[in-house]
């Protein structure tokens, strides 16, 4: 179901154990809710626009398209167990997008943009 994901910055020099990363096609606020239930914490957009509805202007000025801008969140993580966490996460995110016998079958859809 995760088609595309595209690494912003992905050339740049970067901290490590810190991604920012968009998903687009992905309602990443109700994904955000998702992974929250897992107790698994991720922010929406960038550092400026994580509490706003709008795009990530971040994103914008970087050249990156709406869709793109509209889909972007961030993941930090200590660098003590960052490889675990990452793998965590994605765990998480594929538990996400799974349909469910427990849930309604259009659970993942409903993650859809």
């Amino acid at each position: 179901m995760l088609s595309e994901v595209v690494v912003i910055g992905q050339q740049a020099p970067r901290v490590p154990c810190v991604s920012f990363v968009a998903l687009p096609g992905i309602n990443t606020k109700k994904l955000q809710w998702a992974l929250n239930t897992q107790s698994i914490y991720i922010t929406g957009g960038s550092a400026c626009s994580d509490k706003t509805l709008s795009l990530s202007n971040t994103v914008i000025q970087l050249g990156y398209s709406d869709r793109v801008a509209g889909a972007t969140v961030r993941i930090s993580i200590d660098e003590e167990g960052c490889g675990f966490a990452y793998e965590r996460i994605l765990e998480g995110i594929a538990q996400a997008l799974k349909p469910s016998s427990i849930a309604p079958a259009d659970h993942a859809l409903a993650l859809m943009s």
